[in-house]
């Protein structure tokens, strides 16, 4: 199920609100988060992916950043428990890390940083209502 929510999630256009705030200050703000991982390099021996977030009010003011998947297996042990993620990282670990992999990568740690998106929206919007 886990994996159905995280392509589900990059099957849709994977507009996220999320805000320090609060939901209703991220709407009012125009707060819609667009993350994406649009491509990959190799780097010194290892692959770093491009992540690119924006507001949606403003898809030209882009962020982009690269981080290496041992980053999003950092990130996935903070936020996890917090976030109400399983414990285990969605997106498998590879011996040979070909460009099949590498593309595959892409789209499975687009899906779970869309998926982590939502679950923080969820997760601030019970604390707003409670």
């Amino acid at each position: 199920r886990y994996q159905e929510e995280i392509e589900a999630h990059n099957a849709l256009d994977a507009v996220m609100e999320v805000t320090e705030h609060s939901p209703k200050a991220a709407r009012q703000a125009g707060g819609k988060i667009l993350v994406s991982v649009p491509s990959w390099s190799d780097a010194k021996g290892h692959t770093e992916y491009l992540i690119s977030t924006s507001l949606r009010a403003r898809p030209a003011a882009c962020v982009s950043t690269a981080h290496r998947f041992s980053d999003f297996l950092r990130l996935h042990e903070e936020i996890h428990s917090s976030l109400g993620l399983l414990q285990e990282f969605p997106v498998p670990k590879a011996l040979f890390v070909t460009d099949g992999v590498k593309k595959h990568r892409m789209r499975a740690l687009q899906g779970y940083l869309r998926h982590a998106l939502a679950a923080a929206a969820r997760v601030h919007a019970r604390d707003d209502t409670a």
